[in-house]
């Protein structure tokens, strides 16, 4: 299923809604479509969402934890295993057994949850998916912006050492500032 994207407004984040149940696939999606999610791609199985990930940068997963083919566990080694975006993940399951819950928790699932679900349960957890999504984006957007000041200042201190450099006539403050930058030294 795929739900219409509005225009209308900001983008907002994608979803991908995992589960071998087709009325669970498609509700849920309609729920998160509802609810701020612009895009909401969903598959049936841990091979379709695999091949979606491969090629969509997705970032919310709703899996089921047991599905044919590949299972919700098997899905999220994958996504590991090939370097691939890792979205923020709900697990879905019909299994009130703590060791699917356990073998979840190395690839950072944010939440378990248990089926049936109502339809104000999902979307109390679309809300708070949106939330975790929103601040992980404005985590990696801090991120990108300190690392951008780091080059900044690698660079202006580069540009001090280089004048110095030019302005200089002392073979020792040369070497050293060399040497500080990885250049070779003189003997």
């Amino acid at each position: 299923c795929e739900f219409p994207v509005c225009t209308m407004r900001a983008p907002m984040p994608s979803v991908l809604v995992v589960d071998d149940e087709a009325f669970m696939r498609e509700g849920i999606g309609m729920i998160f479509s509802q609810n701020g999610f612009d895009q909401v791609l969903c598959a049936e199985d841990g091979d379709d969402a695999l091949s979606i990930l491969q090629s969509e940068r997705i970032d919310g997963l709703v899996l089921d934890i047991k599905m044919p083919r590949m299972s919700g566990i098997e899905l999220l080694e994958a996504i590991r295993d090939q370097n691939l975006h890792m979205p923020i993940t709900y697990i879905l399951s019909s299994y009130d057994d703590f060791s699917y819950a356990q073998a979840a928790i190395p690839f950072g699932v944010s939440e378990y949850i248990l089926k049936p679900l109502v339809p104000e349960r999902a979307v109390e957890f679309c809300k708070k998916m949106l939330v975790a999504i929103e601040e992980h984006q404005k985590s990696e957007n801090d991120k990108k912006v300190f690392e951008q000041s780091v080059k900044e200042r690698e660079w202006a201190y580069r540009q001090g050492d280089i004048q110095r450099l030019l302005d200089g006539n002392d073979a020792q403050e040369a070497e050293t500032i060399l040497r500080r930058h990885g250049f070779f030294s003189f003997h």
